[in-house]
């Protein structure tokens, strides 16, 4: 039986690595000026319009049940007698899972996996079942669910955000009140911990240096398995930055690195030249 991978928009995954390793991605949704648009209908740069023209920041939402149940339905009418494993995003800070496992009960074989993760984590997570059904193309359903769930717990993502605003509007992180006002240099570090989304500590100083801090901590405080490393960045981040990075990580023993660029979903949320780092434990 065909066993077909699926996840939200909010991953961001490249187009490349989900066309090659044919994963089915739902689209989230954005709303502004009283419209709600589908993720990949409007750009990142009509997001930062927006902000810039309201200083309002978009809402976001996820996919609805009917939603589900049509996405469900296409891959069943593409794909028959195939297993769809739908990796989430986190039910702590998303309706995504909760309406997924919903329209799941119309059908049967599909297996749900909260990641407890948000876009870089839950990338991370979607990317590592792809590679286990690439060199096991027969493995069986129960061993990969096995081997999804046990890296669930293991996958860490961190995050400096471009700007303040777009954070605290956005309302997905718990303790945003504790940020400081963007003017005063300072870059909030945001991590994912069992599924929600936490200001840990503040970052001061220019940005080249607040991301070098940022990855020489996710260091310290994770054994990462080397195999793989997830970057995020948001536009407007420099391509300068993003070389030192690559210089930076390699040095440090990665060498096969995927970068993921926000989308609009997720810009909403972090702003622009937003910096992201994930990785799974050893």
């Amino acid at each position: 039986m065909k066993i077909i991978i699926s996840t939200e928009s909010g991953s961001d995954l490249p187009v490349k690595l989900a066309t090659q390793h044919n994963i089915q991605i739902i689209p989230m949704h954005i709303l502004m000026d009283g419209c709600k648009y589908l993720d990949g209908q409007v750009s990142v740069n009509e997001i930062l319009h927006y902000h810039d023209r309201t200083n309002m920041t978009p809402s976001t939402s996820a996919p609805s049940i009917i939603e589900y149940v049509h996405f469900f339905n296409r891959i069943f009418e593409k794909y028959q007698d195939c297993t769809i494993v739908h990796i989430c995003y986190s039910s702590k800070t998303s309706k995504s899972f909760h309406n997924a496992s919903v329209a799941s009960k119309q059908f049967k074989h599909i297996y749900l996996i909260d990641t407890l993760s948000a876009n870089g984590g839950l990338s991370a997570i979607v990317l590592f079942a792809a590679e286990q059904l690439k060199q096991d193309p027969s493995i069986e359903l129960t061993q990969l669910l096995e081997k999804i769930e046990a890296i669930v717990p293991k996958t860490k993502y961190a995050f400096v955000a471009g700007n303040v605003q777009f954070i605290k509007a956005g309302g997905r992180v718990q303790n945003s009140a504790m940020m400081e006002n963007s003017y005063l240099k300072s870059w909030p570090c945001i991590e994912q911990i069992e599924g929600n989304l936490l200001t840990t500590k503040m970052y001061y100083g220019i940005l080249e240096s607040v991301v070098e801090k940022l990855i020489h901590n996710f260091f310290e405080e994770y054994t990462l398995c080397q195999h793989q490393l997830y970057l995020v960045y948001s536009l407007g981040f420099s391509e300068s930055i993003k070389h030192y990075v690559n210089e930076y990580v390699k040095e440090k023993g990665f060498e096969n690195v995927v970068w993921l660029e926000a989308g609009a979903v997720i810009s909403s949320h972090a702003g622009p030249g937003s910096f992201g780092i994930a990785g799974i434990e050893q």
